[in-house]
């Protein structure tokens, strides 16, 4: 009786791993997949920002400061 009972557990244990495992592989293919589809645009990006020269890389800072000041200022008027 009492190795009936743990055998239908361990059955029952089987059967929950199987369906894990099917979830985890179905998850990881769409992850390849998402990362598949997402690679490309990170190289594009990766290459224009290698294409930046060193002006054009003083131009965004200086933009960037600009907008930080803006922001803190709106911050202060609210």
């Amino acid at each position: 009786m009492q190795a009936e009972v743990v055998r239908d557990q361990a059955g029952a244990e089987t059967v929950r791993a199987n369906v894990a495992r099917e979830e985890a592989k179905a998850l990881a293919e769409d992850a390849k997949a998402d990362l598949a589809q997402a690679l490309p645009a990170l190289q594009a990006a990766i290459d224009s920002l290698s294409a930046l020269n060193k002006g054009a890389g003083r131009t965004l800072r200086i933009l960037r400061i600009g907008m930080l000041c803006s922001v803190a200022a709106a911050s202060r008027a609210v």
